[in-house]
């Protein structure tokens, strides 16, 4: 399994994917020095607790999707997924196959959100000391880690249907529908079950929701990828 891993690794670690990622973090090292240069300005440090949290989040799910949902879609097209016939052909069934490669791109983007929980509390530590120590600061980036594969498997249903890039445009933009709903608690309680998201609010309270939806979404990719067409 583990040179299965690599061979997903070394496929997925493209041009494209290594360019994107650096843009990505670049804009995200330059807006943390911002927004933590905006907390000097806070008398209180739980003022600039929040704001610094706050502003970061923000930033951190909308990147995150993004990359999460052109991952998940850049690897499964056709044209970057056509290594298959060689390894099924190797006695390595379908199956096993298709799980090793998602746990190869979950493993890559828990990279990557490290990465960026890292730029988050050095930036911040440098403009202000104790900018980051709230309680709730962990569980919103694994909730957000969790966020971020269901919105993959999202788009991986929609890529693996239609086999086109441009379907990925389609979980981004609902995720995106889905956080300016947030807030909204009556109007759009169905809307916001099949489609969650987090906030600093509600920092501990939707794990099972969206590992159940993560579940139900990696059993329907998994079930149409075994019946796909090579």
């Amino acid at each position: 399994m583990i040179n299965l891993i690599k061979c997903h690794y070394s496929y997925l670690v493209s041009k494209t994917t290594v360019l994107m990622i650096s843009i990505v973090l670049i804009i995200h090292l330059f807006s943390c020095f911002l927004i933590g240069y905006d907390c000097i300005d806070f008398s209180w440090q739980s003022q600039a607790n929040q704001y610094y949290l706050e502003s970061n989040l923000f930033f951190i799910k909308t990147t995150g999707i993004f990359i999460v949902v052109f991952l998940f879609s850049y690897s499964f097209i056709t044209k970057q997924d056509n290594y298959c016939t060689l390894i099924i052909t190797s006695n390595i069934s379908r199956s096993k196959y298709f799980i090793t490669k998602i746990i190869t791109i979950s493993l890559f983007l828990l990279g990557f959100l490290w990465i960026e929980v890292f730029i988050f509390i050095v930036i911040g530590g440098l403009y202000y000391p104790h900018v980051i120590l709230e309680p709730d600061f962990l569980f919103l980036f694994i909730q957000l880690y969790l966020l971020m594969i269901y919105y993959g498997l999202f788009a991986l249903v929609l890529i693996q249907c239609f086999d086109n890039i441009y379907m990925s445009i389609i979980p981004f933009a609902f995720y995106t529908i889905a956080s300016i709903f947030q807030d909204e608690k009556d109007n759009f309680f169905i809307f916001k079950i099949v489609l969650p998201t987090i906030s600093t609010a509600e920092s501990r309270g939707n794990y099972y929701q969206i590992l159940f939806l993560m579940i139900i979404l990696f059993f329907i990719n998994s079930i149409i990828y075994q019946k796909r067409d090579f």
